[in-house]
């Protein structure tokens, strides 16, 4: 759990712009309470501790084997949400790769039943994606994942559409939870971090959805702890190791500095509206709602409506909450 988790100040001064003299408590807000709860100056998060629970020690895995073959190994597990989301899904699979910590688009479902096609579905987009050829094998070869009903050997098509995609199944024990421990630690750093995201702009439940796909994103663009070996913390990322480079650290860098956590209320400004124009508003009040393609998507609560913003002349509010 620990290797495979992030730190912000790895980042922190290669980040560009003004987000270098941001506090290690504000980045820390910003992008998602991603990282270590207990600052440098002694503070103490108050919205991870009440996410993550207890803070008892727990003893980690010794001299723990790292698969070699980037994009081969992966994880995977099923996160049954409480409340549905606003797009009425229930359930959340999450995939991740063994080597490189990145994450696989994630996949939401309204019904149980409906996680093989839309699986299947994932994996298919992903290897069409030109930035995951690069390894000279098709991504997500091998596939770890624990007995359940919905992907169980006993389960015909399940194990038959696998075997057409080349997909060699492998599960875990069911005796102890703990055999699957890549797949649990992969669920805890990115549920953590959607609601963390939730609970930091007092978003209800419903927008779980929008918040785990930026989780994702800023996950992606961090390092894992055990890949920073240099003194200015300055590491591979995920997304970078995964595409050999074709995403760069910098472009990593250059979307967390863009990042506008979900729910934060921004002024957004409309530039086909003339100074002229003397009964329209030149900006409106707007919230976040995630990244998409490049660009920051905006919802308005007044008639629902999403616009998307590529402008950076925006103002936060009640964004760096005190704890």
């Amino acid at each position: 759990f620990v290797t495979m988790d992030t730190n912000i100040l790895a980042v922190k001064t290669h980040l560009p712009g003004a987000l270098k003299k941001l506090t290690e408590e504000e980045l820390h807000i910003k992008l998602g309470h991603v990282g270590p709860a207990v600052f440098k100056n002694g503070k103490t998060c108050l919205i991870c501790l009440a996410v993550r629970g207890n803070t008892h020690r727990r003893y980690k895995k010794i001299h723990a084997f790292i698969p070699l073959k980037v994009g081969w190994f992966f994880s995977t597990d099923i996160f049954t949400l409480d409340t549905p989301s606003r797009h009425g899904n229930s359930f959340h699979m999450i995939t991740r790769c063994k080597k490189s910590g990145y994450y696989a688009e994630n996949v939401f479902c309204d019904f149980k039943t409906d996680v093989m096609s839309k699986f299947c579905l994932m994996v298919q987009r992903i290897r069409k994606d030109p930035n995951l050829k690069q390894n000279g094998y098709p991504i997500v070869v091998s596939l770890t994942l624990d007995v359940a009903t919905e992907w169980s050997e006993k389960c015909a098509l399940w194990t038959a559409m696998c075997g057409d995609m080349g997909i060699t199944l492998q599960y875990a024990s069911t005796d102890d939870k703990r055999a699957n421990a890549d797949a649990e630690s992969a669920v805890k750093h990115l549920t953590h971090t959607a609601k963390c995201i939730l609970l930091e702009s007092s978003l209800p439940a419903e927008w779980y959805q929008e918040a785990a796909e930026q989780a994702r994103t800023i996950r992606n663009c961090m390092p894992l702890r055990r890949n920073i070996v240099s003194k200015d913390g300055c590491s591979l990322r995920p997304v970078e190791e995964i595409t050999h480079g074709r995403i760069s650290r910098e472009e990593c860098n250059r979307i967390l500095m863009h990042t506008v956590p979900v729910g934060a209320i921004c002024l957004v400004f409309n530039a086909r509206i003339k100074n002229s124009a003397l009964t329209s508003s030149k900006a409106n009040w707007l919230m976040s709602i995630g990244r998409v393609h490049g660009a920051v998507q905006f919802w308005n609560p007044f008639n629902g409506s999403v616009v998307r913003s590529k402008t950076e002349s925006l103002s936060l509010i009640s964004l760096y909450s005190p704890s």
